[in-house]
């Protein structure tokens, strides 16, 4: 006879396997950014941040330049530079093009390095190894997945439109803050599902799709107001500090070359900080699809164990 004594009833007999959430994993997210990948993460932003402004700089520098090399806009631009004079800059002057060739590749080379290195450094967090072929499927997934959460922008959006048009004044500012805020949550939060379901590709194991597709769903809507919360609160603090410089560099002015190489430093370390911060969430993003898998996986092991030990019983 069969001894049923020791036999696990439920996950919760696991030790380690009890459910958690996002937030859970973020103190053990914590380290980790300065490993072989997450160099490569915060190398990409810092060249994102510099390597494009440097290059259009540069193009506009190459158009307003007269004989012996000086400049025809005023000399100090932080401080003389109005938009009037971009307009003119822009409109009536030899500039034809925005940002010119050197920046926009910059800028292309540059997002296709965050994107792919936040991958790299992802999968390593989850114990995988990144491929190409589960990070663009799972951007077209997210197609698929994502119009839930675009569903709730409108809904928010339209609903902080109709705080707005109240034509009271806490409440008017209430919208006009919080729109750009629901933009930014929202496209953090997609980021987040593309993330869950390009890991849930790497390990899909003879899972249907429409099982992959649902199951990455669901990893996001078990907790959306954690995820939704995290992505949003660490976008906007990246966000702050770049805002920061700026306002900075404005109150203060470019009048010299040194002052100028200061704000250029600021916003590189603001851009490796706001590096770390989206590596810290992509490493909580792994980390909890990494203990959501072993639990799943561990359910499935009991759920066969017990149809065997109900099948050996039922025999004898």
């Amino acid at each position: 006879m069969t001894d049923l004594s020791h036999r696990p009833s439920s996950i919760l007999d696991e030790p380690g396997l009890g459910p958690r959430g996002p937030w859970s994993f973020l103190k053990e997210a914590a380290p980790g950014g300065f490993n072989d990948s997450g160099k490569w993460l915060l190398t990409g932003w810092l060249l994102l941040a510099v390597v494009p402004a440097f290059f259009w700089a540069t193009y506009l520098m190459s158009h307003t330049q007269v004989g012996n090399g000086c400049s025809a806009l005023p000399a100090h631009w932080g401080e003389q530079l109005n938009a009037k004079d971009m307009v003119e800059l822009f409109d009536r002057g030899e500039v034809h093009g925005g940002v010119g060739f050197g920046a926009s590749t910059a800028l292309i080379l540059g997002t296709f390095l965050v994107l792919w290195s936040s991958w790299k450094h992802q999968a390593a967090a989850a114990g995988l190894r990144h491929k190409l072929g589960p990070w663009i499927g799972g951007a077209l997934d997210t197609v698929l997945a994502g119009p839930p959460v675009l569903i709730v922008f409108l809904i928010t959006s339209a609903f902080l439109g109709y705080l707005g048009g109240l034509g009271i004044p806490g409440l008017s500012w209430i919208a006009f803050l919080g729109r750009p805020v629901l933009a930014l949550a929202t496209s953090s939060t997609l980021m987040v599902q593309w993330w869950l379901l390009r890991l849930n590709r790497l390990e899909r194991k003879g899972q249907s799709w429409a099982a992959h597709l649902w199951l990455g769903f669901r990893r996001l809507w078990s907790h959306p107001v954690q995820w939704f919360l995290l992505a949003s609160g660490l976008s906007l603090l990246r966000l702050a500090l770049h805002l920061a410089v700026l306002d900075l560099a404005w109150r203060m002015g470019g009048g010299s070359v040194p002052r100028v190489w200061v704000f250029v430093l600021l916003e590189a370390l603001a851009a490796l900080i706001g590096a770390w911060m989206l590596g810290w969430l992509l490493r909580t993003v792994a980390l909890f699809w990494r203990h959501d898998q072993a639990v799943r996986r561990a359910i499935a092991e009991l759920e066969a164990a017990a149809t065997a030990t109900a099948g050996a019983a039922s025999g004898e």
